[in-house]
């Protein structure tokens, strides 16, 4: 009886884990969607050339944004050949984007946007425009003024994964010694995140048994098991999305809570 309710509290903090994660990553979906509807950096990037003053006013936008919205480290906007216009900072690290044109197929497939329901997120895997470390970046497709079926540009936002998986995985843990949390790739069974009392590294592999990971979304295994040489209770929960993030096919990735 004892067992069996170790198991319920893990598969429902789990279930919490993977609910809050995609609760915070459809607003991530929203803010790109929102900000490419602003009417200035729309003006801005409608014109044939941007100068100076525009660039200017353009990293007075973003970094008011990011001083508002401080789960990003940076926040971009790039022309229609992928060339960084501006960006904004929040910690004041030494990455200048201004001026670097990107060519990650996921700039592409931004470009290639149709209409303003889209986005586009990046593979979870490091990169440059977060210090090297991997994270998601979104991403929404800015539309000409005078044609809104012309694509002038992008904006992209640099979710501060470390961090912000870190501390949603610690506020689901229960009370036991020792507990611990991770979100997992599900394809790949990479470690993406890990609660701040794991030994486990970003990009570490999970050798759990398949059925812990063999889930479609919603679905959950627990059973006691041996993991990293432990005789443990374990339980598992497979994102199934919020509203219509991760829900409608445009977007697919799915990540085990463990």
């Amino acid at each position: 009886m004892e067992v069996a309710s170790y198991l319920r509290t893990a598969t429902d903090l789990a279930r919490l884990a993977g609910n809050i994660m995609d609760r915070n990553l459809y607003e991530r979906s929203d803010d790109c969607r929102w900000w490419a509807l602003n009417s200035e950096i729309r003006a801005i990037l409608s014109q044939t050339s941007v100068n100076d003053e525009a660039q200017n006013r353009l990293e007075t936008l973003l970094a008011g944004i990011n001083a508002l919205y401080t789960v990003y480290t940076r926040l971009f906007v790039f022309d229609r050949a992928g060339r960084v216009l501006a960006a904004s900072n929040l910690h004041a690290d030494n990455i200048a984007l201004q001026g670097e044109t990107l060519s990650e197929a996921w700039i592409q497939a931004v470009l290639a946007c149709r209409h303003t329901a889209q986005y586009v997120v990046s593979p979870f895997e490091p990169t440059h425009l977060y210090g090297g470390y991997p994270s998601y970046i979104y991403a929404a497709a800015v539309r000409a003024v005078a044609n809104e079926d012309e694509t002038v540009g992008g904006i992209g936002i640099v979710f501060d994964a470390g961090p912000e998986f870190q501390r949603m995985l610690d506020g689901c843990l229960p009370a036991s010694a020792g507990a611990y949390a991770l979100y997992v790739e599900q394809g790949s069974r990479r470690i993406i995140a890990a609660s701040s009392n794991s030994q486990h590294k970003i990009g570490e592999h999970v050798s759990v048994d398949d059925a812990f990971l063999n889930l479609l979304p919603g679905q959950s295994h627990a059973a006691l098991t041996t993991y990293c040489g432990q005789y443990c209770i374990a339980a598992a929960v497979a994102s199934s999305g919020y509203r219509e993030y991760k829900t409608t096919g445009d977007y697919v990735n799915p990540v085990i809570s463990l």
